[in-house]
């Protein structure tokens, strides 16, 4: 699939190195990275996706004499550039990483190649896709100018499910130009009836078109006749309002613990807005706007799952599965109850 142009992956090697750490254990983080940008390499091309990637070069006798002008060609020729967020690939674009020498003994000036990229991505952000493997989502590895579009967590080994819509399903349609949603058709037009003057009651306690009494709907809305009583409700046994614990269907859960992977991979994009999730599981009003505070820069997202995973902090063993879904139940989002049933079904 060409679509006019391939997919370039941009990337730094050393994913995340720390100034104290020893060089065996920078070469095994170099080592680790390279296996995760091959791996996803090969899935995309297995998918009828064209990409283009430096790796591809090794072995070739076609390494280039100038990284910049590579670097430089490769995003203008990509119809899509996939940046591979970490600590250090920030550094790389705000220029602020020392140059190195790469795992095939290649000179790479990282300093200026990644002024080239940042250069390149403000002229066209629309082709720049932040992406994060195999790691958690966080919002400072990605640049400013990108934090409002569309972060994508991959986990490896990947396998596309076309019926999930995960983060994986969304990317590949966008980089296969395919749109899997399907509107349904526009119906008619539904015809208003003009009301009687007089006859339409405003709602809770206003009042009638020429009248100075106050009315209160109980009926329909454009109901012109005498309001009904509402039925007395039905007789009832205590027994009969109290759910049993027998009955209760999340029991199957009373043990099972919650785990980070759970929120980080399984139900943290799909939070959304979280507040009320938040009240449901027992956070106050005062933990809440600490949370937005520390997590200000970022989205509903990343906010959503760090407020989870405080939870799960706090609760310890107490965090259980069976907790959190009756939270959720509680908050009504029981679109995050069945995609937490999925991931578990998944993890085991």
């Amino acid at each position: 699939m060409s679509n006019d142009g391939p997919v370039f992956i941009s990337y730094t090697e050393n994913p995340d190195v720390d100034a104290e750490e020893n060089e065996p254990t920078r070469r095994e983080k170099r080592a680790e990275q390279r296996r995760l940008i091959r791996e996803f390499a090969e899935f995309l091309v297995d998918k009828g996706i064209e990409v283009e990637y430096d790796q591809m070069l090794e072995g070739t006798g076609q390494d280039p004499e100038n990284w910049i002008l590579w670097t430089s060609e490769m995003i203008k020729r990509a119809r899509f550039v996939l940046m591979i967020c970490t600590s250090n690939y920030i550094k790389y674009l705000t220029s602020s990483q020392p140059d190195e020498i790469n795992s095939y003994g290649t000179y790479r000036p990282l300093y200026e190649e990644g002024k080239i990229v940042f250069s390149m991505m403000m002229q066209k952000l629309k082709k720049f896709v932040p992406i994060f493997l195999n790691r958690p989502r966080r919002l400072e590895h990605v640049p400013i100018a990108l934090q409002g579009s569309s972060v994508y967590e991959i986990r490896l080994p990947a396998q596309l499910d076309l019926h999930r819509h995960g983060p994986l399903e969304v990317l590949y349609a966008r980089l296969s130009a395919q749109n899997p949603y399907k509107a349904p058709p526009t119906g008619n037009i539904v015809r208003l009836q003009a009301p009687k003057l007089g006859s339409v009651r405003s709602l809770g306690g206003g009042r009638c078109f020429g009248s100075q009494e106050p009315v209160r709907v109980s009926g329909p809305l454009m109901s012109s006749g005498p309001t009904p009583q509402p039925a007395a409700p039905a007789a009832t046994s205590a027994a009969s309002s109290v759910v049993s614990p027998a009955t209760n269907p999340w029991n199957k859960y009373a043990n099972r613990k919650v785990n980070e992977n759970m929120i980080t991979n399984g139900i943290g994009e799909h939070i959304g807005v979280w507040m009320s999730i938040a009240r449901k599981l027992g956070f106050s009003n005062g933990q809440i706007d600490n949370l937005k505070h520390d997590h200000r820069l970022e989205g509903q997202a990343e906010q959503g799952m760090q407020m989870l995973l405080k939870w799960l902090k706090d609760k310890g063993k107490d965090a259980t599965v069976k907790a959190l879904i009756e939270g959720l139940e509680k908050a009504n989002r029981m679109d995050v109850v069945e995609r937490l049933e999925e991931y578990i079904k998944e993890e085991t």
